[in-house]
């Protein structure tokens, strides 16, 4: 073999190893930006179900109300629920679900008629099912 093919052959196999590198690399840098997406989307889930724990339901004297309808919303990162609220007489008389996304819509008609049988917001969880989550 002559000096040329030999630097042709070396310069060859040069190429294919700094493209070989330049794959593994491109490869290392997609599988670490995937692995982080992945990781920053559990850690805000995480923190929106922390918050989702600890929203507060507090009371509030639905025989001072003047009757009518009354509308609410809450929304977080991955929930969102507007519920219609009707009074008559001092008493809820009925709830519905407007408008929702991420909640269990299946579930909100028996929580809901907890509400009206007990009048209040806060009904004991054996009555509307709640379990504690099981992590």
């Amino acid at each position: 073999m002559s000096k040329k093919s030999e630097s042709r052959s070396a310069a060859k196999r040069e190429e294919k190893r700094k493209k070989r590198v330049v794959v593994y690399i491109a490869i290392v840098v997609a599988v670490s930006i995937i692995i982080t997406g992945l990781i920053i989307s559990r850690a805000v889930l995480s923190i929106n179900e922390q918050l989702v724990l600890e929203l507060m339901v507090y009371e509030y004297d639905i025989s001072d109300a003047p009757d009518g309808e009354y509308f609410g919303e809450y929304e977080s990162n991955h929930l969102y629920a507007c519920v219609g609220l009707l009074i008559q007489d001092g008493k809820i008389v009925y709830l519905e679900l407007m408008d929702y996304y991420g909640i269990d819509a299946d579930r909100a008609p028996k929580v809901f008629d907890a509400v009206v049988e007990y009048q209040m917001l806060n009904v004991p969880d054996e009555e509307i099912g709640t379990e504690p989550p099981t992590r």
